[in-house]
Order: C-alpha cells, then sequence, then structure tokens
C-alpha cells in the first residue's frame, strides 16, 4: 500500500505563499525520471537563502536623512562608500539604501556650502 503525502502545514502553506520557497528543478521530459520519482507528487519546495542587508547602509541612509548640521551628512558619505564596498565585497543587501545615503550626504554638504555662502554674503554687506 501506497503512503500519501501529508499536506503542508500552515507554516509550510504560508511560508510559500510568501514567496520563501522556489520550485525545485523538474525534468522537462517524462523519460528523465527515475523509477523511484512519483510523477504523481506535484511540486517539490526549496529554502531560498536570503540576503542580510548592510548595517553600515541602513546608518548611512538614516545620516543622510537626519543631516545632523552638516555632519550627518558628511558621516552618510563615510558610512555610505564602506557599505558599498562591502555589498560588493560580501554579496549583501541594501545597495539602494547605501547609494541613497550617499546622495542624501553630497546635497546636505551642497546646501551646507550653500548657506555659508549665502550667510558670507549677507554679512559682508554684499556688494554695494
Amino acid at each position: 500500500m501506497k503512503e500519501m503525502p501529508l499536506p503542508p502545514s500552515v507554516w509550510e502553506r504560508a511560508h510559500r505563499d510568501a514567496g520563501f520557497y522556489q520550485r525545485a528543478e523538474t525534468p522537462e521530459r517524462p523519460d528523465e525520471l527515475d523509477e523511484q520519482d512519483d510523477p504523481e507528487i506535484p511540486v517539490k519546495f526549496v529554502v531560498s537563502p536570503r540576503r542580510e542587508t548592510n548595517g553600515p547602509a541602513v546608518v548611512s541612509l538614516v545620516l543622510g536623512i537626519l543631516w545632523l548640521g552638516g555632519i550627518g551628512s558628511i558621516l552618510a558619505i563615510i558610512f555610505g562608500w564602506v557599505a558599498l564596498r562591502e555589498i560588493d565585497e560580501w554579496d549583501e543587501g541594501g545597495r539602494g539604501m547605501a547609494v541613497a545615503g550617499v546622495t542624501l550626504g553630497i546635497v546636505g554638504i551642497g546646501l551646507w556650502v550653500l548657506l555659508i555662502g549665502v550667510a558670507g554674503v549677507g554679512f559682508s554687506g554684499g556688494p554695494a
């Protein structure tokens, strides 16, 4: 008597529906099936690994948003470059956050320079 496989548990269904599982390779032709394989069993699922988000990328984005009087912008650029190097080296996630942090840092420094320039012209009395 052939044993029937158990239906997937609630946990397995939730993770499968959320995209944590992907289909395993199945042969394209029926003659590629082994004698032990049962064509009645429809799908095998495998857990796909998740990439971790790089920590300095998150820090770069947060500092770029906060600005902190220009210091946050400088630190956002530093942490962003470190994050981009680590992401390339270790194949981590968070590239978008690192790029956004560097971009916000550059924009923040540009605004800081513009603010100092306007203030300098204002205090000097401006062109007469």
